[in-house]
């Protein structure tokens, strides 16, 4: 599964409902013993993992507006290796920071920074948001992350998502 365009899409009210989209500050797939930050596009298999994360700066300028829905959205360019029967995509709120450049597999951020917890990325367990893509399918996928976006607001550290392909009981 290959990802070419990202976007965050969040509708704020109240007073007149206004859309607000944000395009992603640093993105990366994490792959083995690899380094894949100057990458045009982002990949996700079980051996393949897409962070993104975005500046959310922006939205103090709605402080005390609700977010009604946030999305993240994903631009689905190609798919190999995808099974006819479909494969859930989740994408799960990452929570260690990470740098672009250098995030990898076993890293976050350089060889500086290897830490066991990290191995494959860290994530909360439960996506926030999940998708379903069959074989074949291209176009946009959106994943609600409005409960995210809630917890960035009341302080939680914002470090993106990540993207973590399933077959049912085998996680990606």
């Amino acid at each position: 599964l290959a990802f070419s365009a990202l976007c965050m899409s969040l509708l704020i009210m109240p007073g007149e409902a206004e859309v607000l989209t944000l395009t992603p500050t640093a993105d990366t797939t994490l792959v083995s013993n690899s380094t894949q930050g100057a990458s045009s596009k982002l990949k996700a298999s079980g051996s393949q993992r897409p962070l993104v994360r975005f500046d959310l700066a922006s939205l103090e300028a709605f402080a005390g507006a609700e977010i009604q829905s946030a999305w993240l959205e994903l631009y689905v360019e190609e798919l190999k290796d995808w099974p006819a029967a479909g494969r859930w995509l989740g994408a799960h709120r990452v929570t260690q920071d990470w740098s672009e450049p250098t995030a990898s597999w076993s890293c976050a951020s350089g060889s500086t920074v290897c830490t066991s917890t990290w191995s494959g990325g860290s994530s909360l367990a439960t996506a926030s948001g999940t998708a379903e893509h069959r074989a074949g399918q291209t176009g946009w996928v959106r994943f609600d992350v409005t409960a995210d976006l809630a917890a960035f607001r009341s302080q939680a550290l914002n470090f993106g998502w990540m993207l973590r392909a399933s077959d049912g009981a085998t996680a990606g």
